[in-house]
């Protein structure tokens, strides 16, 4: 699931693609719904963009985690066959309670590039912390 720390606000385009994954637009008569299973955890919002896309905004408010779907209304209201559903998990820190890693000498770290869209607060700095531990001595 999609980790994102308390007050952070996290924005995705949706992404409509046919069975071969080439990418689709959103038609103008066309809707989108976005549903949010613990409002009390996650706020969410879609706002629909020029070129036929829309664009998700989430914003954590307390721990937990909460299911996000979103489907595509066919003009009518009826739900049409386009629909997703992510998990997405709020905590004090976007990795806490996250297991150790294991790392073998050498190794990387590699961390999500979502990080860059992760914003606690307008012009606040996302903080990361990442303590390294030697465990057999022999550094």
């Amino acid at each position: 699931p999609l980790q994102l720390p308390v007050g952070a606000l996290f924005e995705s385009r949706l992404l409509l693609t046919d069975a071969h994954g080439a990418p689709l637009a959103l038609a103008a008569n066309y809707g989108a719904a976005l549903r949010v299973s613990h409002s009390s955890v996650l706020s969410a919002s879609l706002k629909r963009t020029a070129d036929g896309g829309a664009l998700l905004s989430f914003r954590a408010k307390a721990t937990g985690c909460a299911s996000v779907g979103a489907s595509v209304i066919e003009p009518g209201g009826k739900s049409a066959p386009f629909r997703d559903m992510a998990l997405v998990c709020v905590s004090r820190g976007a990795l806490s309670g996250a297991a150790p890693l294991l790392l073998q000498p050498g190794g990387l770290v590699h961390l999500s590039a979502d990080s860059e869209a992760l914003r606690p607060n307008e012009g606040a700095a996302l903080l990361t912390s990442l303590r390294l531990r030697c465990l057999s001595g022999d550094a």
